[in-house]
């Protein structure tokens, strides 16, 4: 990314939040991406212990 003094001062602010939409975005992402892995651990461990009843 080019520096943001070598920019227009209108054009400056545009590419400000134009990163900050991105790493909202990349958060966003990274959260929901937890829960799935979150949701995937549970399940296993459930079925970890219903095997471990049935044995």
């Amino acid at each position: 990314m080019k520096d943001l003094e070598d920019l227009a001062p209108g054009e400056a602010q545009r590419a400000k939040r134009r990163d900050r939409k991105r790493v909202t975005r990349m958060v966003v992402d990274g959260g929901n991406l937890l829960r799935q892995v979150e949701a995937l651990r549970a399940r296993s461990e459930r079925r970890r212990q219903g095997s471990a009843d049935r044995a």
